[in-house]
């Protein structure tokens, strides 16, 4: 089965009902964060339909009964991102065959988005070459894991979003001023 991970932000949660237990201080942050530096994986409990707690393990072997999954996020939520890459990574460990897509990367944007899949150009240049900070803006920081993840694993990654000069003009003139 191919599976498909659509990251649409828009939804303004991560959808799927997991969801970041709160830690009692900021201290216990440095106790559990990976040797590498890197910040720890968010620990979720993800309820399902009938209500019952079931593993993350669980969960991503349900998500494979979908052809398309979709995670929202808070644009600023470095939780949220957290998670997406657990997701991207449960799903590409069950199935190979995965394919992301981005809404902080616009459609004419696609040739570099290839480019960098591919290993053909660095990130510095995906950053500068699909306008990355002007046409989204948000911390790349954020989005740079799943990115790699799917560079590493030769994942494609489709830009998802409508070129900035649509979305401004049909905030200008509506739909119906479309010509």
């Amino acid at each position: 089965m191919s599976t498909i991970i659509l990251i649409l932000l828009a939804l303004g949660v991560v959808a799927l009902l997991a969801t970041r237990k709160p830690r009692s201080s900021d201290s216990q942050m440095t106790d559990v964060c990976p040797a590498d530096g890197s910040p720890p994986a968010p620990e979720v409990t993800v309820i399902d339909s009938d209500g019952k707690e079931i593993t993350f393990d669980q969960f991503a072997d349900r998500l494979l009964e979908s052809d398309i999954i979709s995670v929202g996020e808070l644009h600023d939520s470095a939780a949220h991102h957290e998670m997406q890459l657990r997701i991207i990574e449960a799903v590409f460990k069950r199935d190979p065959d995965l394919g992301v897509g981005m809404e902080m990367f616009q459609r004419p944007f696609q040739d570099v988005l290839d480019s960098f899949i591919a290993g053909k150009i660095t990130e510095e240049q995906l950053v500068q070459d699909s306008e990355y900070k002007t046409r989204w803006g948000f911390p790349w920081e954020l989005y740079q894991p799943i990115l790699d993840h799917a560079r590493l694993n030769k994942i494609p990654v489709a830009a998802l979003n409508a070129p900035k000069e649509l979305t401004r003009r049909v905030k200008e003139v509506g739909w119906d001023g479309l010509a």
